[in-house]
């Protein structure tokens, strides 16, 4: 009988891959990035309003690594000059913006290539066991079994994909709702 070989253990490899890129987006997502939008561009508005840039900085890197505050600290700590500050308000945004979208690509692409990936290695497993052998019957229940083993697995890393991606995806649309709001704060007082 044979081990666990190459192909039995491609379907784990792509599951710790799988863990792996949805636990660290899910962190950066779920919890660097998060903070509550509303509440902050409320008292960023108020600092900025009576002008007390110290207090909205203080603010903001208190609030740090939040997506917000980092637009929000970025924006102050730069250039005095109006257009100059706007440009680097835009520049923010759109590095924040490619950050909610790291590893997204990932995660989806993995979901859908697991279970056609899983099915080839089912019929390469069963494709094994039907080659000659003296125990005809215990090749035959190896194989159904690793073939068996490398869907199930292919099916699980397949729906976990599809669900990390869209919990997500939802995540980091509110992370970006919240950078939108914060520069919106930003633009009307720069």
């Amino acid at each position: 009988m044979r081990a666990l070989d190459a192909w039995s253990a491609l379907p784990l490899a792509a599951a710790m891959a799988a863990v792996a890129l949805i636990g660290l987006r899910v962190r950066a997502v779920a919890f660097r990035a998060a903070l509550d939008g509303p509440r902050y561009a409320r008292a960023l508005a108020a600092h900025l309003e009576a002008g007390r840039i110290d207090l909205a900085r203080a603010l903001a890197a208190q609030l740090r690594p939040a997506w917000a505050a980092e637009l929000t600290v970025d924006v102050l700590d730069g250039p005095t000059d109006r257009a100059e500050r706007a440009l680097a308000l835009e520049e923010a945004l759109a590095r924040l913006e490619l950050a909610a979208q790291t590893g997204l690509l990932a995660i989806r692409s993995l979901g859908r290539i697991a279970l056609p990936l899983s099915l080839a290695i089912a019929i390469v497993e069963l494709g094994h066991g039907f080659a000659p052998a003296a125990e005809r019957v215990q090749a035959v229940s190896h194989a159904f079994t690793c073939g068996l083993f490398a869907v199930s697995v292919g099916v699980a890393v397949s729906l976990a994909c599809q669900i990390g991606y869209g919990l997500i995806a939802r995540e980091a649309k509110q992370r970006l709702h919240e950078v939108r709001r914060a520069s919106d704060v930003l633009r009307a007082h720069a």
